[in-house]
């Protein structure tokens, strides 16, 4: 799995193509989860999908929001345990880039690498069809993830 190729001489200068796996403590949970970086432009927050182990019930019963879970699969991506299932249908908006970047800075392997760019067409099929996000975020997440794959 090739490495994202980032300068840590100052936790400002990192930044993360789109297509990036982080994997990253978050408050909001109060645990390591991974993350897909949509967007992470300079003048904007970061844009990430969360990436979760299982479906839960609530997603399980509403089908539009099943059909919004992309499924990788741990034999694709050695750094994941189990099977996981990268949410489509909402943005998380739970970091800003400093944050990100001091995490990343005070430990490299937080920088899991890339989706595969099959992967990524696939992502961005679900983020066309998705009736939970809004088109401008539908645009940011088009934007972002098309130049990772041309």
């Amino acid at each position: 799995m090739p490495k994202e190729k980032t300068s840590h001489t100052n936790s400002n200068s990192i930044d993360f193509d789109p297509g990036t796996v982080l994997y990253l403590y978050c408050d909001d949970l109060k645990k390591n989860k991974y993350f897909l970086v949509l967007s992470f432009a300079t003048s904007a927050a970061p844009v990430l999908f969360i990436i979760n182990t299982e479906l839960n019930e609530f997603k399980l019963k509403r089908p539009w929001l099943k059909m919004s879970q992309f499924k990788i699969n741990k034999s694709d991506y050695n750094f994941l345990r189990h099977n996981s299932y990268i949410n489509c249908s909402e943005i998380k908006w739970w970091f800003n880039k400093k944050k990100i970047r001091t995490q990343i800075n005070d430990d490299e392997e937080r920088n899991k690498g890339q989706l595969m760019p099959v992967h990524i067409k696939l992502i961005l099929k679900i983020v066309h069809n998705s009736p939970t996000l809004s088109n401008v975020e539908k645009e940011i997440i088009d934007n972002s993830l098309s130049k990772v794959i041309k």
